[in-house]
């Protein structure tokens, strides 16, 4: 019994003095672990990567990019590129368009205010049969030139009457307009009114006997002749 008592208590000594070892060494061990530094981290690392980001849910919209300097004076010489290239609207506000205009456009409406103003002025002393100056004369010319390039476009369309009807226009106008004559003439001529337009030929020849067109009338009043009534008529 008693050498039973002896061996636990021996055994009981070993595991103490066992324990007393561990518990010496992590004593040690703790304050040598407590002042080692922190790991260093790379300020690189330290930036979040894009492509780890958590995503961003369904129902939260990413914030927008803010544009850099150099960003923001391109868009700035965008800008200014179009709003100078712009000849008329360039942009909507509250659904109306905001425009700007040329200083040819500007001059160019003041002329044509400027025109109506002056004509208005001329056909009420045309009405009273007052004489009218120099300037009613150079409007009723430009007005009679313009009538004729409106009636020249119709005679490429090959539309006949309305054609003649703006070079009548421009006879009423400038009875002297020998272009308007002329092509008053090819008209009725295509148009199969031979007789009017032989008159309108011998008109031409009698306003511009030398011109560069003399020569084309002379041959279409030989050509029409046969054609003449004497009269306005057609034949």
């Amino acid at each position: 019994m008693r050498r039973g008592f002896f061996l636990a208590y021996n055994l009981f000594m070993t595991l103490s003095r066992f324990l007393g070892v561990v518990s010496l060494i992590a004593c040690l061990c703790v304050p040598l672990l407590a002042q080692q530094p922190a790991p260093r981290i790379d300020p690189k690392d330290a930036q979040p990567d894009p492509d780890r980001a958590a995503p961003v849910q369904n129902d939260q919209a990413p914030a927008p990019e803010q544009p850099n300097t150099e960003d923001k004076k391109k868009q700035s010489k965008l800008k200014r590129k179009l709003k100078d290239a712009a000849p008329g609207c360039i942009g909507f506000s509250g659904g109306a368009a905001k425009c700007r205009h040329s200083k040819e456009d500007d001059e160019e409406r003041e002329k044509e205010a400027a025109d109506q103003q002056l004509r208005q002025r001329c056909k009420a002393a045309a009405d009273e049969a007052k004489p009218t100056d120099e300037a009613c004369a150079d409007l009723r010319k430009r007005d009679a030139a313009h009538d004729v390039e409106v009636g020249d476009n119709y005679l490429d369309q090959k539309s006949y009457s309305a054609a003649a009807m703006r070079y009548r226009d421009a006879l009423k106008g400038d009875p002297t307009n020998a272009t308007a004559m002329l092509h008053l003439a090819q008209v009725l001529e295509k148009s199969g009114h031979n007789s009017e337009a032989y008159e309108q030929y011998q008109s031409f020849l009698n306003t511009d006997p030398q011109g560069p067109d003399a020569r084309r009338a002379r041959e279409a009043l030989d050509r029409l002749r046969p054609y003449w009534t004497g009269s306005s008529g057609s034949k």
